[in-house]
Formats: C-alpha cells, sequence, structure tokens
C-alpha cells in the first residue's frame, strides 16, 4: 500500500551524533583513571567517616589523615584537569582551561594551608582562619563558575551534566560559608559524577575498539 504524502515520517529526521574514536583516549586509560576516580572517592569518605568519630585513640592517626587529605586534594586536581582534557577531545568543550585550572590552584592552596598550619589552629579566630575561611569563599565562587563552564558543554555525557550541576550547587553552599557543611554532599557526588564520566569514556571506546564499523552512538 502506498504511504499518505501528508503523513510525517516514521524514521528519525536527525541522526544521532557520531562517537569520535579518540587516539590520545583509550579505554586501557580511561578505565586507569575510573579507578584513581574511585580510590579518590573511597578516601575521601574513609577521612570524612574518620574525621566525624569522637574516639580518641584515632588522634593518633591525624598525621596520617593529614597526608591522606592533601593527597587527596593533588590526586582530585589531576583528574579535574584529564577530566577538562578529555570533554575537549570528546565533546569539543572549550573555555574551561581557566575554570579549571582557577579551581586547581584554589583546592591545592587551601589543602597545603590545611595541612601546614593544622585544624586546631584553624579552629581559633586569628589571621590564618580569616585567611582560610576568605580561601574557602573563593574555592566556592571558582567551583561555582567551574560548574556553569561545563553545564555549557553540548552533547556531554549525562553523568557530565550531573557534575556540573553538583558543582554549581556544592560551590554556591561553600561560597556562602553558612552553608559549608551542606556543601560536602553535593561535592562529593560530583566527584562520583566525575568517575561515571571516564567509566563511560571507557566503556565507549572498548565499543568502537570491537565494532570498528559502528560509530554512531546508541
Amino acid at each position: 500500500m502506498e504511504s499518505h504524502p501528508y503523513v510525517a515520517p516514521r524514521g528519525n529526521l536527525v541522526d544521532p551524533p557520531e562517537i569520535p574514536p579518540l587516539a590520545r583516549w583509550s579505554a586501557r586509560r580511561l578505565f586507569l583513571l575510573t579507578a584513581l576516580s574511585l580510590l579518590s572517592v573511597l578516601g575521601t569518605l574513609v577521612s570524612f567517616l574518620v574525621s566525624l568519630s569522637l574516639d580518641e585513640r584515632l588522634l593518633v592517626l591525624q598525621p596520617y589523615l593529614d597526608a591522606l587529605g592533601m593527597t587527596l586534594v593533588l590526586l582530585g586536581a589531576f583528574l579535574l584537569v584529564r577530566v577538562k582534557d578529555f570533554a575537549r577531545d570528546r565533546f569539543a568543550a572549550r573555555h574551561l582551561a581557566v575554570p579549571v585550572w582557577c579551581a586547581v590552584l584554589a583546592s591545592v592552596l587551601m589543602g597545603a594551608i590545611s595541612f601546614s598550619i593544622g585544624q586546631e589552629a584553624l579552629s581559633h579566630l586569628g589571621w590564618q582562619s580569616v585567611f582560610y575561611l576568605a580561601l574557602l569563599v573563593l574555592t566556592g565562587a571558582v567551583t561555582l563558575w567551574l560548574g556553569l563552564c561545563l553545564r555549557k558543554v553540548r552533547q556531554a555525557y549525562r553523568a557530565f551534566r550531573i557534575m556540573a550541576w553538583l558543582d554549581i550547587v556544592g560551590g554556591a553552599c561553600m561560597a556562602s560559608i553558612l552553608l559549608l557543611v551542606a556543601a560536602v554532599l553535593p561535592l562529593f557526588g560530583a566527584s562520583v559524577a566525575m568517575m561515571w564520566v571516564f567509566l563511560q569514556g571507557a566503556l565507549e571506546q572498548r565499543a568502537l575498539r570491537h565494532s570498528p564499523g559502528s560509530g554512531r552512538s546508541v
């Protein structure tokens, strides 16, 4: 039976975007970044749970916790730079370099100050604590700016968009100081979303490797 000329076509009018093969981003490399992100998430969770403990015997572990915290800051900075590079190659994301490097600089500086001065000195009112609070506001503002820039990336993964929104919420809470405690959850969720971005990219590249003829997204 002939089709009616006024019936809307049943096929897709717009083809789904093609998944580009990325020479710099092998599946193995992205799986490694996923594993590092998982270590960052687990380390952050352990550090946070231990810091909430009231057991005085755990105070002996404080130097190790400080070292772990600084290590996690450096690892988080490295992963943020890598997700910037991946977004540039995978989604043609632009204008992420400045907010990402500002976020890296602010987080590393805040971690270094916390590590060198110590939480006890920061708990008392003084120039160290005032400077640290000002740096918290700056870091929150930069994180908010970074989230807004991430949200503008087109045709990104859902996890990438979730990471952007969580950075926006967490950065706004951190910059307000009054909602500083509430910033912990969205910022932790942003780290989990970053891990999911690397994992999805790894699965994509592995699928492309096994099916070289299929360049379409699912």
